[in-house]
């Protein structure tokens, strides 16, 4: 993708917010940089008609290179310049990739795509092995068994905890019996039948949920850290608009001793402008995640400022249940039971645009088992647990997989985030 800016208001804003996750590439039409080495240092922006600094450093702060540091070449961070052509910036890291599967062609490209992400993990080789063996078994399973496949793919991080997540959704024809499945040794069409069996063996956390005549989504995390167990469990879907490379919705979660903090944004529109409004509101949930309503949401307005602005939602939840609940827009969230979804209300407003200056926040209590399940735009208000027996008690990614697929509007960027206070699925697996 190609952005030809005539203006460079948000350059430094896109090069600080691309490194954190945006798939961006940018070209400008005026001078070339004639010192790449200090370009390419934190602090440096180019303007149109030369650079300067975009800070202030410290006597003891010394320039750092953000193409060759761990971060910079983990996000994929590249500048070049050309003589008498401008200058291109280029961001890459889609906060969940969305790989297709319906030939064999597409298992390797998956493979490929994990073991990329693999290695700018750090991972151990033997782990790193263990993501290509998930990854080839589950793409495997797509071409052999469903149509409508895809693999969505990313780095989950969460509290202590981080994961490589690969998650696996088809429209059908789904299994009648996912336990005999997961056994050694069964196939439907003759092969060795060990695929699902070994996916869960190499996985960290797997879970399966298959409706009949709908479809099966799997999800399987490889620990990028080991760390002890959190009292909550994340899952989220979050695709651009079809046709589109970067995502116009973003979500965030961080998690301490006693609660979790939550957050879905939705940029104006789609695509890279609206992809800019989230990574910022992003950015501020990142610097105060338990901060008050009113400090929160003024912050990001802040931020936000001469952005298209974005639809935000916040969410923390204690341990014991009590949920604080406010939000700006259009985001949507219910806590789900087995026997009831309640809506929470947000207020009107475009963050970074127009809120009010009081922002009201509300109580509510998380039922157990349930979840919370916050979305944007880009998926219908019309979804329903009920055509799906045991889904409530499955893995929140599982549960974000099948809403997301069933539910979505397909005219606008997409993101279904679901949080639990079980550690996975509840259900036997």
């Amino acid at each position: 993708m190609e952005i030809h800016a005539k203006d460079t208001r948000h350059f430094d804003r896109l090069l600080a917010e691309g490194v954190k996750g945006l798939r961006l590439q940018f070209i400008e039409q005026g001078p070339r940089i004639d010192d790449l080495p200090q370009a390419r240092t934190d602090g440096w922006i180019g303007q149109g008609h030369g650079a300067r600094p975009a800070r202030r450093q410290a006597p003891h702060q010394r320039p750092v290179d953000i193409t060759q540091s761990e971060a910079g070449r983990a996000k994929g961070f590249s500048i070049g310049s050309v003589l008498g052509r401008g200058t291109t910036v280029e961001l890459m890291d889609p906060l969940q990739l969305c790989i297709p599967v319906s030939d064999r062609s597409q298992i390797g490209e998956v493979r490929r795509a994990i073991s990329r992400m693999a290695e700018t993990l750090a991972l151990a080789p033997s782990r790193r092995g263990d993501a290509a063996i998930v990854a080839t078994e589950l793409a495997t399973n797509l071409v052999r068994h469903a149509r409508d496949g895809r693999m969505l793919l990313q780095v989950i991080s969460h509290g202590a905890s981080g994961w490589l997540e690969l998650l696996s959704v088809d429209g059908g024809p789904g299994m009648t019996d996912v336990q005999r499945c997961l056994q050694d040794g069964f196939s439907t069409v003759g092969t060795p039948g060990n695929g699902l069996g070994a996916v869960k063996r190499q996985s960290d956390e797997f879970d399966v949920h298959s409706t009949p005549g709908k479809g099966t989504v799997i999800v399987s995390r490889i620990a990028t850290s080991t760390a002890p167990s959190n009292v909550f469990t994340v899952g989220a879907v979050c695709l651009p608009f079809p046709g589109e490379e970067v995502c116009g919705d973003t979500w965030r979660s961080v998690e301490r001793e006693q609660e979790i903090a939550v957050m879905v944004a939705d940029g104006l529109g789609h695509g890279p402008e609206a992809a800019v409004a989230a990574r910022l509101a992003g950015g501020a949930f990142e610097d105060e995640p338990f901060a008050t309503p009113e400090q929160f949401y003024q912050l990001a307005h802040r931020s936000l400022k001469g952005s298209r602005g974005a639809a935000l939602a916040r969410a923390i939840i204690a341990r014991s249940g009590d949920v604080q609940y406010s939000g700006i827009g259009n985001i949507a969230a219910s806590l789900v039971s087995s026997e009831r979804s309640r809506g929470l209300a947000s207020e009107n407003g475009t963050v970074g645009v127009q809120i009010r200056s009081h922002v009201s926040a509300y109580a509510h209590v998380m039922p157990a088992p349930g979840v919370l399940l916050m979305h944007s735009d880009g998926i219908t208000s019309r979804w329903s647990f009920d055509p799906y027996p045991g889904l409530l008690l499955r893995h929140p990614a599982v549960i974000a997989g099948v809403l997301s697929r069933d539910f979505v509007r397909g005219r606008d960027d997409a993101t279904m985030l679901v949080v639990s206070r079980s550690r996975k699925g509840e259900g036997p697996v």
